[in-house]
């Protein structure tokens, strides 16, 4: 009983931890779309004003 408890705490934490390196990836993902937008829109303003 024991054991299984251990095994299924350890798969439980494995979850949370698969989780929290899912969610980093996306916010990695999210966070060079919105540089790359930012780049974009800074060339474009500089390239309109000239």
């Amino acid at each position: 009983y024991l054991f299984i408890y251990s095994n299924g705490n350890s798969f439980k934490k494995h979850l949370i931890f698969g989780d929290i390196y899912l969610l980093i990836q996306y916010e990695i993902h999210l966070r060079n779309i919105l540089f790359s937008m930012i780049y974009v829109c800074f060339s474009y303003c500089c390239s309109t004003r000239n």
